[in-house]
């Protein structure tokens, strides 16, 4: 099972995640609930790490675990920061509606 849990703070702003888990179903590496996780968390960080004006950290400590945190954000990106907090979680809600038993999304408010 992949478990996503995604943090917001209090206003409903991207402020971490945490992605655990392989798919227990199929060969490894030809799984589409896990390709499909992977490619949106990527393309997630990826994107947020090349915007200058938002600091974050994180790391993958191993293969199927992803952990990073939003650390600041310049007034001026919440608005761009909110919309990759919409794709990742249109993304996984979507594969967790499809692969139940494969991915399962949490999402926690954190009052700063």
């Amino acid at each position: 099972m992949i478990q996503v849990d995604i943090t917001l703070t209090g206003d409903g702003m991207l402020k971490g995640l945490t992605a655990s888990g392989h798919s227990t179903r199929g060969e490894l590496g030809k799984n589409i609930a896990c390709a499909a996780v992977t490619v949106l968390l990527r393309t997630a960080v990826q994107t947020i790490d090349l915007n200058k004006k938002i600091q974050m950290n994180g790391e993958a400590k191993s293969q199927g675990d992803l952990d990073f945190r939003i650390l600041g954000v310049e007034a001026e990106q919440a608005s761009w920061l909110s919309g990759v907090r919409d794709f990742l979680l249109k993304g996984i809600s979507d594969i967790e509606r499809e692969y139940p038993e494969e991915c399962a999304l949490s999402v926690h408010v954190e009052e700063d």
